[in-house]
């Protein structure tokens, strides 16, 4: 099996994990404001504790989109910098299985490159109607 194909796994299971994680975190940020929330706010109307968890859930699932995004493109050998940069939001994401992606997107570069000069090569002999 390929490098590739295992790190755009490892980086799409880590991508899902995100978004569950950051739904959770959104979850209990709007079912449980006063979790995190001090006394030192003295009844003021804005709630911090909601608003960190918010924010926490909300930066979760964009690095879990990201992650399952250059997955996709990892297991399709294109365009390795975003499935490196994909692979890096996994390790922020889900550390082990984030180590692991960046070392096969990195190790497998080569395929990406071949693979693009195929594709490039064969749209440039594509004859059109």
């Amino acid at each position: 099996m390929q490098k590739s194909v295992i790190a755009g796994s490892l980086s799409a299971v880590a991508g899902s994990l995100a978004l569950v994680g950051g739904l959770l975190l959104i979850l209990i940020g709007i079912a449980y404001p006063s979790i995190v929330a001090s006394e030192e706010t003295h009844g003021s109307s804005v709630n911090f504790g909601t608003g960190m968890w918010l924010v926490l859930g909300i930066l979760g699932m964009i690095f879990g989109i990201l992650a399952i995004v250059s997955g996709i493109f990892a297991i399709q050998r294109k365009k390795w910098g975003l499935a490196l940069t994909g692979a890096i939001a996994s390790c922020l994401v889900f550390l082990p299985l984030g180590v692991a992606c960046v070392i096969l997107v990195a190790m497998d570069r080569p395929a990406f490159i071949q693979n693009e000069s195929v594709t490039s090569s064969q749209n440039h002999f594509r004859v059109t109607n």
